[in-house]
């Protein structure tokens, strides 16, 4: 398939392009409506499992707060160089 746009349409319709217009339309619904089949199934799934999205991002929240207090933990033990050791 190739990416028609609705200008490329009314360009063929003026020109009396019928075939390369009917091409253009297809086209051009086509991915519209893949696009609203696709929202349409993330809104169905998003109805269907609340909660999963949500217990994703509390555990990744959960992780990230194990990540900074082990980072923290880790940054109290470094120790200095002394400037006179270079």
């Amino acid at each position: 398939m190739t990416d028609f746009t609705i200008d490329d349409m009314i360009t063929n319709a003026l020109e009396g392009k019928p075939e390369a217009f009917r091409n253009a339309f297809n086209d051009i619904m086509v991915s519209k409506i893949a696009d609203a089949v696709e929202l349409r199934k993330q809104e169905i799934a998003q109805s269907l499992y609340p909660d999963v999205e949500d217990q994703n991002d509390q555990e990744s929240d959960e992780s990230d707060e194990e990540d900074l207090e082990t980072y923290d933990t880790e940054d109290e033990n470094v120790e200095e160089p002394d400037e006179n050791d270079s």
